[in-house]
This record gives structure tokens, sequence and C-alpha cells, in this order.
């Protein structure tokens, strides 16, 4: 189960920065404004850290307060009802943004910031169990997995090949992003 956790962890950072409503805004301000690659990548780098740190936070937040004040089976049952809350509202936020027709190159630098709920039940149903060590482990790979997918889509980009993918429907990763977390969902119902 640990490395189950783990994987989704990396899973999540990375589908989750594969969107293009994650790089492509970077990219296209790069070219707008002229910036080198050094200062491209150097923003892809700060983006990455600054939403892998802030996702990670509010992860070990309510991790810490599971551990705290709910019990192993309490823990569990609130991980499922979260996990199926996080995907119905990825779901319905990418129906939204469908709807409104919204470009990626419109998508404003901040969603690439702000934490991201998709990590927040795998932690909480980690960290029960697990204890401190595991759950530090899985926000170290979630972090790590994070800056290195921005960085790395961003990198690839600048050297042109990802034309393809920029034309990728965020809403389509985001229908991912909640398949596995409902997969994972059933999951913990049923062990």
């Amino acid at each position: 189960m640990i490395y189950y956790i783990l994987g989704l962890a990396a899973a999540i950072a990375a589908l989750h920065m594969v969107a293009p409503d994650h790089w492509v805004p970077l990219s296209a301000l790069s070219v707008r404004s002229g910036y080198t690659q050094r200062k491209t990548l150097s923003l892809s780098l700060l983006i990455g850290i600054t939403h892998g740190l802030a996702t990670s936070a509010l992860s070990a937040s309510v991790a810490f307060l599971g551990l705290v004040f709910l019990s192993g089976a309490l823990v569990r049952y609130i991980s499922f009802v979260l996990l199926i809350a996080v995907s119905v509202y990825i779901v319905a936020n990418a129906i939204r943004e469908q709807s409104a027709g919204t470009e990626v190159q419109q998508v404003s630098l901040a969603a690439s910031v702000i934490p991201d709920p998709a990590l927040v039940p795998p932690i909480l149903l980690l960290a029960s169990p697990s204890g401190l060590y595991t759950l530090s482990v899985a926000i170290v790979v979630f972090l790590a997995v994070t800056v290195a997918t921005v960085v790395c889509m961003v990198y690839v980009s600048m050297l042109g090949y990802l034309r393809g993918l920029s034309g990728l429907r965020p809403a389509t990763v985001d229908y991912i992003v909640a398949a596995v977390l409902a997969g994972t969902a059933l999951y913990v119902l049923l062990s």
C-alpha cells in the first residue's frame, strides 16, 4: 500500500503538471516577453517549487490534523469521501472550463502556483497507518516530480517539440486525474 500511495503521489504530480494550463502560459509569456532560455527555466523551476510546496503544505496540514484527531478507520472513510469529492470537483471544473471555451493561453500563471487539493486524500490516507516518515517521503516525491515535470515540459516546449501537446485540452488531463483519484477511492473502500 505504501508504494501504491507513493506512486499515486508521483502520478498525480506528473499528470497534473503535464496539463497545458501549467506550462503553456509560461511558455507563451516567455516568447512574448523575449525571455532567455535561462530565465524561462528559472521561472518554471520557481513555479514548480511554489506549486509543490503550497500543495505539500496543505496536504501535510490535513494529514497532521488527521493523525492527531482521527482514528485510522475514520481517516480511511474521510479519505474515500475526499477522493470522490475531489474527483467530482475536478470533472465539474473541467466541464465548466470547456463550456466557457477557455483557451490554455488565457489561463493565468496562478493556476501553476496555487495549491492543488488532489494530493490531500492520498496523503491523509498514507499518514494514518504509515507514520510521519512515509508521509515525508510522499511529500518529497510529490515535490520532486512536480518540479521536474514542469521544468521538463517548459524546456521541451522551448525546443518546439510540444506543439501538438500544447493543443491538448486541459480538461482531458483533468479527466485522467479524476479517474485515477476515483480508482484510488475504490481501492481505499475495498481494502
